[in-house]
Order: C-alpha cells, then structure tokens, then sequence
C-alpha cells in the first residue's frame, strides 16, 4: 500500500532509550481512549494528538530530517524509581488523507488493532512509526537542583539577553492547510467577482466542511480589505456580497456576507451573526446601545465554530482619531471555539452564542476582556468562562503573541500568585533558543531544556510583577515578553 494511503501517526521530538516503547513500523493495539486528544497504545503508551498534517504534503514531511530524528518520550515521573514500569507520553501529528479535522473523538469508540481501525468520514488506517536515536542530552541530577525536578531535562544556556545559543532547533508545526491555502491564494483573477465559479474553484482541493470553510476564510482575508473611509466618514454603502465582490473593500456586514454566500453555495451550515464585539474602539467598562459587529457561525463536525473574516484579514491603529487598517493575514479568527470567542464577540441572538449558560448583555459588559494570546497558548476557554460566572472578579496573567509557535503545557492559570509559593511552569517552543523568568528585581531565572520543551519548577521570592520571556530564532538578539503575572501576600488573594 502506498504510503499517502495512509493515515500517519507521526512522532516527532527525541527519544530516551532506557525504558522506551519499541515503536517500529508495525501495528500496536489501541487499548483506551482516554479523551478527545489522548489515545492509550499497548496499555501503557499514551500518545496526544496535538497537530494535524495533510498527507499532500506527507512526503515531504516523513522523508525530513527532522521526522527521522526525533520522537519524544516524556516519563510518568511517578514511576521513575523503575525503569521497567515507566508509562511513556508520546506527542504526536496526525496525517489524514483528505480530511483535515482529526483527533480520537472521531476514533470509534471501540478497542481494536490499528491495522483495522477505522474512522468516521472513512478514513482508513492508522500506522506508527518512528526511527529510534540514542538519547544523548545531558541529564540534571535532581539532588542538585533546590527548585527543579526534570532529571530528563537539559539545562538551558545561561545566556544573557544578547547571548547566543547551541540549541537544535526543532521545525515548527506545519500549517495542515498549505495546499488549499496555496491553491485559494492563486485563485485567477477572472472568477474573483462570481460566488458561483470561486466556490467551484475552492472545491477543487477543499472536500470536508472545514477545509471549505478554510478556502473561504482565507479567500476573503486575502483579497477584500477593510473600508477605513467608510468607518471613518460613517457614511457606508452597499456592502452585499455581489457588491463585495466588486469593490473588494467592505466593514464587518460585507465580510459576514461573502462568506455566508459562499458558504452556503459549498453547502455549508452556515449563519451570519450580528452582535458586540470588543475590539478595536473598546475600552474597559464601556457599556453597549448597538449592536457593533457581525461575524459567522459554521457546523464543522456536528459542532458551531467562530470565524471571523473582518478581524483576519488584518488590524487597525488610531491616528488622530482616524482608523489606519493593516491588511495582515491572522489565522486565529478561523474555526474558533465559542467559549473563546465569547470574550470578544457576543451575538444579539444568545442561541448563536453556543455556550452554556447563556451570557446576558450585561453579564458580557462586566467580563474581563482577555486577549486571544491567553487561549493561544493553550488555557481552557471553557473553564475559564465557567470560572468567572461563579466567581467574577478573576486576574489574569497578561500573555503576548510571539512571531513563533508556543503552547503552554503547564502555567498557572490565575493572574496572581502567591509570594514564597511554588509553581511549575513548561511549553513547548520548537523553535526557542532561551526562556527565563524575570522578577521585580530583575532576577534571571532560566528554563531547562528537552527538545524543544522548556521547564522550570520556580518558587516565588519577591513581590511584584513576575515576566516570562523568550528568546527564538527570529526574535534577534533580544528576549521577547511571553507572560506577565503578579506576585502578592498570599492573603491578598481572595
């Protein structure tokens, strides 16, 4: 069978050798599904699904050096004292044929081999792989170490801000739309004013309803842009999507309805959504009369998602009053769960909402507003969202938007900490060179280090502002600004 008839569970980082699964190109049985990302191999091997990969670019991506090299293995600590019984985590890409979205919620829901299991939207097999490489990081004793307990881990450089490191650097994620989003960009210019030929041409490469409504997002972020003369004049004219289609300028009504057409004309379950939103004019406690913005909502997989064309295709900064629009392409405002966008983006109608319980206007007005950099690095907007209906007054940490992928796999969640306390802190930066924590002293404290995984256990000394930053390939000689908390007494948190 060839090889992109396959679905690949690939493992990417670095191996350990004393304890680590025998993971070679044949089948492991499947023997739980833990949750919607994590599926349990062999009874003792769990593997996360934190990415997907479309298998039109598979080739490229398993024949790399990269993908040759490393697989990570991350011990249950628990277990440590017998190598025999260690339980190791796996983080791994998932390859689909056609389809993009994929994760063990649509595994069904029974134990089979992985030379038989078959998924929904007829998906195929499933095959694990990886070559394995002797592990050779230099280790940390743990009795050395007052705060850290990351035997497995590397001790980063102890560089200064204008340092420089040896670290391998890991690729990046691979964006799982390259191809269609290639093939949207290079839309010829002939079909770009008819819904009808440009919804042909999308369906070209985008088969599943979430690679349509891909096509569709990127489409319009690419090609109509923000009409600032309109916003600042407030006088606004026809904004329907034949006329969209032709002016390639529009505000948020116009974007909502280029995309409602053409998802409609792809057979998209799709709406167009009026409602408040906290953006560019907003300022803290301001109270609504209108309803200010529109968006959409599509069913990707039996689930409303969020997507947001108008503040993707770029951003805007005041000038003397007048709104200067920078077209730049932004890919969080696709496929957005509601229980984010919920901070930003309240629908008049509370059934477009698709959060439970329902939030009333006012309700909206006194939530906190947090930016998009708190879920992009991986908090749960759910429970988030829970938590401040039963307790309203909630700090958050400040968090920023580096020019590299991060996720957090472990951070506090609260805005406030605790002076003299202990906190665990880990994410996942590929393409990171250096990460430390900064206190109101400007004490330097670095993370250690394991293919790509940045960790540190830091106990609290000093009260006021506590920074993380970041130091990347692209980031030049300086550190960039992650996170930013604040330490206080501990009884100061309520």
């Amino acid at each position: 069978m060839k090889l992109l008839d396959y679905i690949v569970l690939i493992l990417i980082f670095s191996t350990i050798s004393c304890g680590r699964p025998s993971f070679d190109r044949q089948f492991h049985l499947v023997t739980k599904i833990i949750d919607g990302n994590t599926i349990e191999v062999d009874s003792r091997v769990k593997i996360h699904l934190i990415g997907v990969v479309d298998t039109r670019d598979a080739f490229n991506y398993l024949t790399s050096n990269y993908i040759r090299r490393r697989v990570r293995v991350q011990f249950d600590r628990s277990k440590r004292e017998n190598p025999r019984t260690r339980n190791p985590e796996i983080y791994a890409y998932v390859i689909t044929r056609d389809k993009i979205s994929v994760n063990a919620d649509i595994l069904k829901q029974n134990l089979c081999d992985l030379s038989t299991l078959h998924l929904i939207d007829s998906l195929d097999v499933f095959s694990i792989y990886a070559r394995q490489n002797k592990y050779n990081a230099n280790t940390i004793n743990p009795s050395n170490k007052s705060n850290h307990n990351y035997g497995e881990f590397q001790k980063a450089p102890n560089i200064k801000p204008n340092g420089k490191s040896k670290l391998e650097l890991l690729p990046s994620p691979l964006n799982p739309f390259s191809l269609i989003d290639k093939h949207v960009r290079n839309c010829p210019y002939s079909i770009k004013h008819d819904i009808k030929l440009l919804a042909n041409y999308f369906q070209i490469v985008a088969q599943s309803d979430l690679e349509k409504a891909r096509a569709i997002y990127v489409w319009i972020t690419e090609n109509i842009s923000y009409d600032d003369d309109a916003y600042n004049s407030k006088v606004y004219g026809d904004y329907s999507s034949e006329a969209v289609l032709f002016s390639k300028k529009a505000v948020c009504s116009g974007f909502s309805n280029v995309f409602s057409s053409l998802g409609k004309q792809m057979n998209l379950k799709i709406k167009k959504v009026s409602g408040y939103s906290k953006g560019y004019s907003y300022s803290i406690g301001e109270r609504f009369t209108n309803t200010n913005h529109a968006w959409n909502i599509i069913k990707i997989n039996g689930n409303w998602r969020i997507f947001d064309a108008t503040w993707g295709q770029g951003n805007g900064r005041n000038v003397n009053g007048i709104l200067i629009s920078e077209k730049k392409f932004d890919d969080y405002w696709f496929n957005v769960d509601p229980y984010e966008a919920i901070f930003s983006h309240l629908p008049q109608d509370k059934s477009f909402a698709k959060v439970i319980p329902d939030l009333s206007l006012s309700e909206y007005e006194e939530f906190p507003k947090i930016d998009k950099g708190y879920f992009k690095l991986g908090f749960d907007a759910k429970e988030t969202y829970q938590n401040i209906l039963i307790k309203r007054k909630i700090v958050f940490p400040k968090c920023y938007t580096l020019g590299t992928y991060v996720k957090m796999i472990d951070a506090p969640a609260d805005g406030l900490l605790s002076v003299n306390e202990m906190y665990k802190f880990e994410f996942y930066i590929p393409r990171g060179l250096s990460v430390a924590i900064i206190d109101a002293d400007d004490n330097w404290s670095y993370f250690y280090y394991h293919s790509g995984f940045f960790s540190l256990e830091y106990s609290t000394s000093i009260i006021g502002e506590l920074s993380i930053y970041v130091k990347y390939d692209d980031s030049g000689n300086s550190f960039q600004a992650l996170m930013k908390y604040l330490v206080i007494k501990g009884g100061d948190i309520s």
